[in-house]
């Protein structure tokens, strides 16, 4: 997307936008169907009023392979529902798109990402040709070009959420969601890592967009480390982390993976102790956290 020759504007709900006081009144909640406790799976339903959305939908590896779908039913989250749930995908990673077929197949047609991401998913498929058959080369191919693609900075809807992506740095088309709902915000980053665009005139534009959030739910899996380590550099480490929940300056933060693989360290314990003013908690699957409070 070229930057310099296009306006960018905020959907109509943030233009007025208070900052709402605590965020206490913020109507939803958030549930983790897979990639809460653990690594892989990445899967996440986000209810804001009587709309729904699930974010992101990856494979772990291993008997279990797939987020929980029948946590979603049970939510009343199901095809031919008053809320199917739209799916949105933050980058075309195995951990966080995996599971996309599968989903498709139980009736979630509606997926969404950017263009260079459906383009990465697509290309996948193709390169991989000789370790499938036609038939399921053609279902994953059918799924992955039934994507709804937006640039980033280009508005888009999930029921009465406005929404857009931001540029999220990882790799190629890494998006993170900015979603608005009622004069609040929710920001849901998926991985992410600095610079988050090559194009400095965009990277800039990012913090217009996610700063004052209500809500920001960010990955975290390589928080405990303090430093830029090879292994990780396109991950978001620690001093990452604190730039952007400074950037953003949430009431709430939900952080995936916040714990390390020894129990040795807790993210909530850092910010909590940095930023007394902020709630953070610790992403556990299939645990409901009402966007008013902190409390499962």
């Amino acid at each position: 997307m070229a930057m310099e020759n296009t306006m960018i504007f905020l959907p109509s709900t943030v233009h007025s936008r208070q900052h709402n006081a605590g965020g206490d009144n913020m109507e939803g909640y958030f549930l983790a169907t897979g990639g809460g406790s653990e690594i892989g799976a990445s899967s996440y339903c986000l209810s804001l009023g009587n709309n729904k959305v699930i974010l992101d939908c990856g494979m772990r590896f291993g008997e279990r392979k797939y987020p929980s779908i029948d946590t979603l039913f049970k939510e009343g989250i199901f095809p031919g529902s008053s809320q199917p749930g739209s799916i949105i995908v933050s980058h075309s990673h195995k951990d966080h798109f995996g599971a996309l077929p599968y989903f498709y197949q139980n009736g979630f047609q509606r997926i969404i990402s950017t263009p260079q991401c459906k383009d990465n998913l697509i290309k996948r498929v193709s390169a991989c040709l000789d370790t499938f058959n036609i038939d399921q080369y053609l279902d994953l191919k059918r799924v992955f070009m039934s994507i709804a693609a937006y640039d980033f900075f280009e508005p888009f809807s999930c029921g009465e959420l406005n929404c857009l992506f931001v540029p999220a740095g990882h790799i190629d088309g890494a998006a993170m969601t900015v979603i608005f709902y009622e004069g609040q915000k929710v920001v849901y980053t998926g991985d992410f890592s600095f610079p988050l665009s090559r194009n400095e005139y965009e990277s800039s534009c990012v913090f217009d967009f996610i700063r004052d959030a209500d809500i920001l739910i960010t990955e975290s899996t390589y928080g405990y480390l303090s430093n830029k380590a090879a292994i990780s550099s396109k991950h978001a480490q620690y001093d990452d982390l604190c730039f952007l929940i400074e950037k953003v300056y949430p009431k709430k933060v939900f952080f995936i993976h916040g714990v390390n693989q020894d129990k040795s360290w807790n993210i909530t314990d850092e910010i909590n102790e940095k930023w007394p003013s902020i709630k953070a908690v610790n992403v556990k699957n299939f645990e409901k956290y009402y966007l008013g409070g902190i409390m499962a």
